[in-house]
C-alpha cells in the first residue's frame, strides 16, 4: 500500500481540476491519498471531495481550519 500527498496552493481555476484529477489516476487500489488545500475557498474543497468519491475514492477523514486551509485523506477503493 502505497501513499500519496497532493498540495493545492491558492483557489483552484478550472483547468487545475484537470491536471488534480490526472494526478488521482496515479493511485492504485487501496493506496492512501492526502489532500492539502492551502488558501481556496469552501467550493473548492467541496468540489475535490466530489473527484475524489467519483474517482472510486472513500473519503476517510476530512478537516477544515478557518484560514482556509483543509486536509483530506482517502483510499482507492477495490
Amino acid at each position: 500500500m502505497s501513499e500519496y500527498k497532493l498540495e493545492v496552493n491558492g483557489n483552484i481555476q478550472l483547468g487545475d481540476y484537470c491536471s488534480i484529477h490526472d494526478y488521482m489516476g496515479l493511485v492504485g487500489i487501496e493506496d492512501k491519498l492526502i489532500v492539502k488545500i492551502d488558501g481556496a475557498d469552501a467550493e473548492n474543497y467541496k468540489i475535490i471531495c466530489n473527484i475524489l468519491q467519483n474517482d472510486n475514492f472513500i473519503v476517510c477523514a476530512e478537516e477544515a481550519e478557518k484560514n482556509g486551509k483543509y486536509y483530506i485523506t482517502a483510499y482507492k477503493k477495490k
